[in-house]
């Protein structure tokens, strides 16, 4: 890599991530906005849905899911393994979301084996953005959708006011090698049937300043269990 990087395995809670410390990342400034950082915005102004209950909830203020988020942070490469119930695709939808309405010109994407599934999860930052109370956030950006291509979830959003945007990828080196991304969600990535040559095509987001964040259930034998285990890096 063309940057001098750490590497450390931090285990806590009951989960495990790894991760590649970029000693020289950079500080992002921040638009106005009613939140002191990611973790006020999640705590106060996220309601999920609880597709198995059927039911709207605000955001759970949990000591292992704030951990994560601090961790993060720090981190230019950050792997966490799930379980279904952690709400970590969750964060992460949020923590994107919450990047292109207070930054400006952010280019994130959402990956997951399938595109239709990326438009799912894409369409889940927009849910959490239809139901930030606006008592909270009175002048909060407006956001445009791109519809997916099977009528679920959305493609892309866009965010006028910020110039940025969270776009749907699927897996894939050659659809990922095209993207110059400030950060890229690998979603169940464990399950990727592309995985090692779609990882390997986003070495350059590295390089180039972006942020890689990958996130699944676990399963032995794959490339996430080799990545986080046997230092694929």
């Amino acid at each position: 890599m063309a940057r001098s990087l750490e590497r450390e395995v931090i285990q806590a809670g009951g989960w495990m991530q790894w991760a590649v410390r970029d000693i020289e990342r950079r500080a992002e400034g921040v638009l106005p906005n009613p939140f002191t950082d990611e973790w006020d915005f999640l705590t106060r102004a996220v309601w999920t849905t609880d597709e198995a209950r059927g039911e709207v909830r605000q955001f759970p203020n949990l000591p292992y899911i704030e951990e994560m988020v601090r961790e993060r942070r720090r981190h230019r490469i950050f792997a966490i393994e799930k379980s279904r119930r952690m709400l970590v695709s969750w964060t992460f939808c949020a923590l994107y979301l919450y990047n292109v309405l207070t930054r400006r010109t952010q280019a994130d994407y959402i990956a997951s084996r399938k595109l239709e599934t990326s438009c799912e999860l894409v369409g889940r930052l927009v849910g959490i953005h239809e139901r930030i109370p606006a008592s909270l956030w009175k002048n909060r950006p407006d956001i445009v959708l791109h519809a997916g291509p099977t009528g679920k979830g959305y493609r892309r959003i866009d965010v006028p006011k910020t110039g940025s945007f969270v776009e749907a990828v699927a897996e894939g080196k050659d659809q990922l090698r095209q993207y110059s991304a400030s950060n890229i969600l690998m979603d169940e990535a464990a399950f990727w049937t592309k995985g090692e040559e779609s990882w390997s095509a986003l070495r350059p987001t590295i390089e180039g300043g972006g942020h890689i964040d990958i996130c699944s259930t676990p399963e032995l034998g794959s490339w996430m269990y080799s990545l986080l285990y046997e230092d694929m890096v």
